[in-house]
């Protein structure tokens, strides 16, 4: 298992995890161990392909890299929700982030 080096922890990861845990907690308490813990994960699994992207990175500061990141945690995660296979992840595709920042605003509006 590779070394984090503290990406597994960048703000952008771990910011889009407080946000979506208030629409989806028991995922994304799952999802988060998963990610962590990073046994077991078999190819396809997005948590694998969220896990690999993030470590594979060269440089995790910096604003333009948070929201990057940022967007394939959301793009991972909705996948683990609906139980879909990955082996890549789109980072273009605004829908899956605002889903959960929507819900995320819903539920502060309370």
């Amino acid at each position: 298992m590779k070394r984090d080096s503290g990406r597994l922890s960048n703000a952008g990861l771990m910011g889009s995890l407080i946000i979506a845990y208030r629409s989806v907690p028991k995922d994304v308490e799952r999802f988060a161990a998963e990610l962590h813990n990073g046994a077991e994960l078999k190819v396809g699994s997005p948590v694998l392909t969220l896990r690999d992207r993030v470590l594979g990175l060269r440089n995790v500061s910096g604003g333009a890299i948070r929201d990057e990141i940022n967007r394939m945690t959301f793009s991972a995660l909705s996948a683990y929700v609906r139980g879909e296979r990955r082996m890549s992840i789109k980072i273009t595709n605004e829908a899956s982030r605002e889903r959960f920042i929507d819900a995320w605003k819903k539920a502060s509006a309370r």
